[in-house]
């Protein structure tokens, strides 16, 4: 085949040529400049959003029948599932802490069923790049709820570096 057979060229180019003008190869063009700005620019937004994720999440699912329990000492017991999303690659400890209700106690329900008192606070384990779930309560006194829904926040501080997650929720008991 003889050389210059198939050419990548611009109609004005070829017109430039017939009419023995010199022509001008543009490589930097408008248009290459808007897909190249453009291309930086969602590329520095996905880094940005990479490098600034969470390093975890909370997930609070609250028990809907029953509302509440009444013991038989007459405290007043909510059941919520505490799901913590540990998106590291390490083992980690969080304290999950609660206000809201006065003279509450946190508890957390063991894979053998038994209930272990916590207090107002209570330290969970994370294992690395995966969801940690747990079956939490709260006891409260009868007496000193104010209402028959009390709102409530939970708050889970990662012990590493002190992040924390508060989760707003209800505390429920019977109607006054």
């Amino acid at each position: 085949l003889p050389r210059g057979l198939i050419k990548f060229d611009t109609a004005a180019c070829q017109v430039a040529r017939t009419e023995n003008n010199p022509t001008t190869y543009r490589l930097v063009r408008p248009r290459t400049v808007l897909y190249a700005s453009l291309f930086v620019l969602v590329g520095c937004l996905m880094a940005y959003q990479l490098f600034t994720r969470p390093t975890f999440g909370v997930n609070l699912l609250r028990d809907r029948n029953p509302l509440f329990v009444k013991l038989s000492d007459g405290d007043i017991r909510n059941g919520y599932t505490l799901k913590i999303l540990n998106m590291v690659r390490r083992p980690r400890e969080f304290t999950v802490s609660i206000q809201g209700v006065p003279d509450g106690i946190l508890s957390r329900q063991e894979i053998g069923g038994s209930i272990v008192d916590e207090g107002m606070a209570m330290t969970v384990t994370a294992p690395s790049d995966q969801i940690a779930a747990y079956r939490i309560f709260i006891h409260a006194p009868h007496g000193g709820l104010t209402s028959d829904a009390v709102d409530l926040t939970f708050q889970v501080r990662n012990q590493e570096d002190g992040e924390s997650i508060s989760h707003q929720t209800i505390f429920r008991g019977p109607t006054k």
